[in-house]
């Protein structure tokens, strides 16, 4: 869960970081059946700074996508909706 609740990653962050009491803050969530990285907080100065970065899109991120079989071409780019 990347929401900020008992179990959820800023919960485990301030575990790991041995202090149950860090200011750590969800910047985005991530889907529960998604893998990815998630950027979080130190403090509330940093939030909304991180938030207008990624509002901004300066921020950039990437997929990958497991696919069956074999593409005819070795690599490429699509650009487009994501589909289940």
């Amino acid at each position: 869960m990347s929401t900020d609740e008992p179990g959820g990653v800023p919960d485990l962050v301030r575990e790991a970081l041995g202090n149950p009491d860090a200011d750590v803050r969800t910047v985005h969530r991530l889907d529960r059946v998604v893998g990815g990285l998630m950027v979080l907080a130190r403090n509330a100065a940093a939030a909304p700074e991180l938030s207008r970065q990624i509002r901004e899109d300066l921020f950039q991120k990437e997929y990958t996508a497991v696919v069956h079989g074999c593409p005819e071409e070795k690599n490429g780019r699509l650009c487009d909706l994501l589909y289940r």
